[in-house]
């Protein structure tokens, strides 16, 4: 769930747009409250009615049986995707520092965890292929970030004066 609003940071930096902190603070409180319903299954059964650890062919899995607030997380889901998707497209239409391709590379990354939670309830596996979604969205955003800032001259440079300023530098104009 948290893993949402990290790519939503790392989707901010690359598109170097500022999303508000109003937003981005009202997102943490959506997320912390379905975390604390999980958490609280144990009293409260609003997020999961019960939850059993089985264990089927020597594999050891959680049975859950959902609960009226379950419905938090797929809305969280196809919520952060649709933003994720605004963000890039709008970056894309009034910037020209992020491609085309950028977008819809992106774009795949952010509807990762949804499309994989409606894959995962209408095929019914016995793993969670949510939680394989936001960590592959986690690594590829990361790469994607990290790939562009290393081609990025301007600020390697500024950050290579930065680090090298204990030394002292000479700048030489003509």
């Amino acid at each position: 769930l948290y893993s949402q609003l990290f790519m939503l940071l790392i989707v901010e930096r690359f598109c170097n747009l500022k999303v508000s902190n109003i937003v981005k603070a009202s997102m943490l409180l959506y997320v912390s409250v379905i975390m604390t319903l999980v958490l609280t299954t144990k009293y409260t059964g609003l997020y999961y009615k019960s939850v059993e650890i089985v264990k089927i062919n020597g594999y050891t899995l959680l049975e859950k049986d959902y609960g009226p607030c379950h419905i938090l997380n797929p809305l969280w889901n196809m919520i952060m995707s649709i933003f994720l998707i605004g963000i890039l497209i709008y970056s894309y239409k009034n910037n020209e520092l992020i491609s085309y391709r950028m977008i819809k590379v992106s774009s795949i990354i952010s509807l990762l965890p949804f499309l994989l939670y409606l894959i995962e309830k209408v095929v019914k596996p016995s793993i969670s292929l949510v939680s394989a979604g936001y960590l592959v969205g986690i690594v590829a955003m990361s790469g994607i970030f990290e790939r562009m800032n290393t081609y990025d001259i301007q600020t390697n440079i500024v950050n290579s004066i930065e680090r090298l300023r204990e030394y002292g530098y000479l700048i030489f104009d003509e």
